[in-house]
């Protein structure tokens, strides 16, 4: 039904409400704009350690917490209110030398709390440190069919295939053809598939 109409639209899948109903919840009330608001311009920039931004991508991120290469959080009176994750830097062979091209991997707010420029602050800051070429990243489309991240500079690239997983109980695992999902069928004989909406590639350029 999701993909006969043009309505934005979320996708939550049983499995997620049973292990994250609470994050679920509050991210629904933070798109009808009643979360506690603060501002990037209050708050302090630093790197963070792997420990510190893996713990709060678990308790404030829906998907799996990444530890990526390059960690910032924003501070606010010393507490942490927003983390951005960012991959090592990849040459581009069709770029200069000195190019390179970042992925944003995670970036999510504490539970309850809207940074106003949190993000943008925290990219300023990776920039001035590693001067990237460019930053790319990946939104989800089971939560938005058009990104926000328009509004700060990055441009939609493509949309990716949706990811198919099998379904074991609260468990997903992803598949990418009939072999694995064949295996995962007898691992896991009462489990069912799923498919999510895929992703929006977006591109902040720099250089």
């Amino acid at each position: 039904m999701r993909r006969d109409t043009s309505d934005p639209c979320i996708h939550i899948d049983e499995d997620q409400l049973i292990t994250k109903f609470d994050l679920i919840v509050r991210r629904i009330v933070s798109r009808t704009k009643n979360d506690k608001r603060i501002y990037a311009r209050n708050t302090v920039v630093a790197r963070i350690d792997k420990k510190t931004s893996l713990q709060f991508l678990v308790d404030h991120h829906l998907q799996t917490a990444l530890p990526g290469k390059y960690r910032y959080g924003l501070y606010e009176r010393g507490e942490l209110v927003a983390v951005a994750i960012f991959s090592g830097g990849r040459r581009m062979l069709d770029r200069e030398e000195d190019y390179r091209s970042f992925e944003l991997l995670r970036f999510c707010n504490k539970s309850g709390l809207n940074v106003i420029g949190g993000l943008s602050k925290l990219i300023k800051a990776f920039r001035h440190d590693f001067s990237p070429g460019d930053i790319m990243t990946f939104t989800d489309r089971d939560w938005s069919q058009h990104s926000s991240l328009e509004k700060i500079g990055f441009v939609a690239k493509e949309i990716t295939a949706p990811i198919n997983f099998w379904i074991a109980g609260t468990t997903r695992y992803a598949y990418r053809n009939t072999a694995e999902l064949n295996t995962l069928r007898e691992q896991f004989p009462s489990g069912f598939p799923k498919e999510n909406m895929g992703s929006i590639k977006m591109i902040l350029y720099i250089k």
